[in-house]
């Protein structure tokens, strides 16, 4: 058997409504605190890296640079190309296409 339409005092249908919404508000609190907590870990770990190994910081620049300079040539549609270009001179008669 289902219960289907309870009348309920406005009062306690607030109440209840409050104390869902205030779950529902502690949850998403308990959330963004794990997701800090989460982040603030990553940043620990990254800055011993960093003092440990001097290095690191300074192959992550050059990768930055990297990236900002592929970025800006249109390098990576290129090289794609070339890619497919040179797999098509290498395939034999018979072979299926990619």
């Amino acid at each position: 058997m289902a219960i289907r339409d309870v009348v309920m005092p406005p009062e306690l249908r607030r109440a209840a409504i409050a104390e869902i919404t205030a779950r529902a508000e502690g949850r998403a609190a308990l959330e963004r605190a794990r997701g800090e907590s989460a982040a603030l870990r990553s940043l620990l770990n990254a800055a011993r890296l960093a003092e440990e190994h001097p290095v690191l910081l300074q192959l992550r620049s050059l990768q930055n640079a990297q990236t900002v300079v592929v970025e800006q040539s249109g390098a990576p549609r290129r090289a794609e190309r070339a890619k497919r270009e040179a797999a098509d001179q290498h395939a034999q008669p018979g072979d299926s296409p990619r």
